[in-house]
């Protein structure tokens, strides 16, 4: 190494050159003369600790990701009924095949869609308890076929108390008879 000397003070460069036993530097810049070999040793430790660092890192990041398994939602079992649902039956004899109606389940709210517009509405749950209240609507006035449709919806829908899980499917319960059975999405 040889030192020079810029504006802000004296300044060492290193200058390679395998033949040196030993590094030349101003003693008036440094007390601590080192060899070559401990400058070359000096790199590669802190190498070394670099490249351990990005193995753990990367051990800790590919653990993390395999922690959760890629499977479908709808055949996923859950043990609890907050998620996105889609109302597969009701305690009705209109049939369900030409409407879609969903149910969202937070801890404290629901929403979803009506078969002709969004609602939301106000949860109270309990351990098994599920109660909703306060169902509200957008400003969208339905046709003479869905609005009978959404009325007897929210209507069962606000009878609930009572939530279960069946196999993958969300079952809300009216004094104990099913009311309303729902898939995941």
């Amino acid at each position: 190494m040889e030192c020079g000397r810029r504006r802000s003070g004296p300044v060492c460069e290193w200058i390679p050159n395998l033949a040196l036993s030993s590094v030349v530097m101003n003693p008036s810049v440094a007390t601590h003369y080192m060899t070559v070999e401990e400058s070359w040793h000096r790199p590669l430790r802190s190498r070394v600790v670099g490249a351990a660092a990005v193995v753990i890192i990367a051990i800790i990041l590919t653990t993390a990701a395999c922690g959760s398994p890629t499977t479908d939602k709808s055949t996923r079992p859950t043990t609890n009924p907050v998620g996105s649902w889609e109302l597969t039956w009701w305690d009705d004899p209109t049939s369900l095949a030409d409407f879609q109606i969903t149910l969202k389940v937070s801890s404290d709210a629901v929403t979803g869609f009506s078969s002709c517009r969004g609602y939301t509405g106000l949860l109270t749950m309990d351990g098994k308890a599920f109660h909703v209240g306060g169902v509200g609507t957008i400003l969208t006035i339905c046709d003479s076929v869905t609005d009978p449709i959404e009325r007897t919806y929210f209507s069962l829908l606000q009878s609930v108390d009572f939530w279960n899980i069946d196999g993958t499917d969300l079952v809300l319960s009216t004094d104990g008879s099913p009311t309303l059975r729902y898939r995941r999405m």
